[in-house]
């Protein structure tokens, strides 16, 4: 099997779960208590995605209201982000297409999916109206706590990038 090391990031607000969503994946676990990031974060995963075992380099940024506020440096070498909103809270996913433009021009990828959080915070129908009030796709819709969709996240990015090359 091959092996390739891969950067990815999360970013998004804060309090929109990505920690959450980063600790559930890599190390199966889910605290209720919240711990803002301060700077980022780096854990590390192996996976195997089509046959072939992928490092990941997992970055968990600290949350900015303001995408640009992210240092410039933390996007070098990047392969692939993922964006994380909150399904419960509008300010997170208000303006996405202007701020997926600054993070596809900071990061100079196009390897970026959308992630709506917080599932099990809301109904099925208010999660229906959310993704229809939005302008662009959400790629997947995820629980940190109950871990619904997280690792398919993880492993759907993983299978872009190593097909975008």
């Amino acid at each position: 099997m091959a092996k390739f090391q891969k950067k990815i990031l999360l970013v998004g607000d804060f309090g929109v779960g990505k920690s959450s969503l980063v600790e559930r994946f890599v190390y199966s676990r889910f605290s209720e208590e919240y711990k803002s990031t301060i700077g980022v974060v780096i854990s590390k995963k192996e996976v195997e995605v089509d046959g072939q075992l992928v490092k990941l380099l997992i970055w968990d940024v600290a949350g900015s209201r303001e995408i640009a506020e992210v240092p410039a440096s933390y996007y070098r070498g990047c392969s692939g982000l993922l964006y994380v909103f909150d399904l419960t809270r509008p300010e997170t996913w208000q303006g996405l297409a202007d701020r997926l433009n600054t993070v596809r021009a900071m990061s100079q990828t196009d390897n970026i999916l959308i992630i709506a959080n917080k599932s099990d915070l809301c109904s099925r129908e208010q999660i229906e109206q959310i993704l229809a009030s939005i302008d662009l796709p959400v790629d997947v819709v995820t629980s940190a706590r109950d871990n619904d969709n997280v690792e398919q996240s993880f492993y759907q990015l993983t299978r872009r990038i190593l097909h975008d090359g």
